[in-house]
């Protein structure tokens, strides 16, 4: 990918997991930005990436990566525990910020990140990928702009038991250090807790995404064989009503994904492992035709990198409202959706399709009377069945004169 002229010097804290797997790549890919420093408290695993990444600058102390007036915005990518202070420190020292989720541990500290958010001018972005997902940014936009008033929301998020069978096989193994600084206490000791904070916020944003501010809940939790599920009901400002299913872990593949129920049309998305780098598999019923639309989406999806990239184009334009990641979601409002959405599709190899599987639909007994009524009811493409040539549905042959005349009125119809 070609580089900007103007790229965000990026400094990123902590040189774990996350990070190798997801903002240094990313940062090194992204078109808009520079990684320009990289800061761990491990003297080994600094060097390590720092000879691997080759930013600018390698910071042992975060004050000191602070400091420095060439970093524009900095990446938190430390172990949850650590993000609100972190995120403080950076956005007290004049820089944007992309904080790993959950953006906190509690309600209280992140009400006070957000008054920090507020007095510093800067933008803060929690790092929920999903919302850069081609296949749902193709949904949200049919939900904004087509279907009309929404009626109920299913969506789910049931992590795998399989899971780590699956990644390990997918990602490099990470380099790790024994001088890396951890919580004082265990993150997962608290399963319930952790599973909420984990895999709970990607579903929690996901809904607000899609449908907005959640006004209350009525939650159920059921623990049996080293399992947990979570059904919580919901219902949001505008009176959706919605069904969240947390489950940790199921007997089966990855499984998450949405339905959405509207006035216009629904929507239908399976979820990949996002380890996967691919996009959401949508279908999109309109009503008005009585048609599905699945949208084209480039595979692999690099929502890691979509999501550095927006963020660091609104961190160039200070805080410039789009909507997107409000302070609600765990951030500063950052993204959005406005009349350039098209073009930004179309800008990531996105583009829309409309398709109809027709029976008997379109009446007539040669190609062109047929494909001219497909093209005047506004579709590019058909599956064409013989039996409108006069022949079996599945015939044993086809003559080729049939054939010419389909390649010859296809060509003329455009279909």
């Amino acid at each position: 990918m070609k580089k900007q002229d103007r790229q965000l010097r990026v400094g990123i804290l902590g040189c774990g997991p996350i990070a190798q797997f997801a903002h240094f790549e990313s940062c090194v890919k992204a078109r808009n930005a520079a990684l320009y420093a990289i800061c761990d408290a491990a003297p080994d695993l600094a060097a390590r990436m720092g000879a691997t990444y080759e930013p600018e600058k390698t910071y042992l102390d975060y004050d000191e990566m602070l400091a420095d007036p060439a970093v524009e915005a900095v990446i938190i990518a430390t172990a949850d525990t650590f993000h609100v202070p972190m995120s403080i420190r950076a956005l007290e020292a004049g820089k944007h910020v992309l904080c790993e989720k959950p953006v906190g541990l509690n309600v209280e500290e992140v009400e006070t990140l957000a008054a920090v958010v507020e007095r510093s001018g800067k933008v803060l972005q929690i790092g929920h990928m999903k919302r850069f997902d081609p296949g749902i940014e193709a949904a949200k936009q049919f939900i904004d702009e087509e279907m009309g008033a929404r009626l109920g929301l299913k969506a789910w998020y049931c992590d795998s038991t399989h899971r780590y069978t699956m990644t390990d096989a997918v990602q490099p193994l990470p380099i790790l250090s024994k001088a890396a600084v951890k919580p004082a206490g265990n993150p997962k000791a608290d399963l319930r807790r952790y599973y909420m904070l984990a895999h709970g916020s990607h579903l929690v944003d996901l809904a607000r995404h899609l449908c907005g501010e959640i006004e209350w809940v009525r939650a159920r939790l059921l623990e049996r064989f080293g399992a947990y599920c979570w059904f919580v009901e919901t219902g949001f400002a505008d009176g959706t009503l919605g069904h969240l299913d947390l489950t940790v872990a199921v007997r089966m593949d990855w499984h998450e994904g949405f339905q959405l129920y509207g006035e216009n049309g629904s929507v239908i998305a399976k979820t990949y492992n996002p380890w996967y780098y691919k996009s959401s598999d949508v279908e999109i019923f309109r009503e008005k035709t009585a048609t599905y639309e699945r949208p084209f989406l480039p595979p692999p999806a690099r929502r890691f990198c979509r999501c550095h990239s927006r963020w660091r184009a609104d961190a160039r334009r200070r805080c410039r409202r789009r909507a997107g990641l409000g302070q609600g979601d765990g951030g500063h409002r950052t993204l959005g959706r406005d009349r350039r959405a098209h073009r930004r599709r179309r800008d990531h190899g996105c583009s829309l399709m409309r398709a109809g599987i027709f029976a008997k639909t379109f009446a007539g007994s040669d190609p062109l009377t047929v494909l001219s009524r497909v093209a005047a009811a506004g579709f590019a493409c058909v599956q064409y069945n013989f039996a409108c040539s006069g022949l079996p549905p599945m015939p044993d042959a086809v003559p080729d004169d049939v054939l010419q005349a389909i390649d010859k009125t296809r060509k003329a119809t455009g279909v």
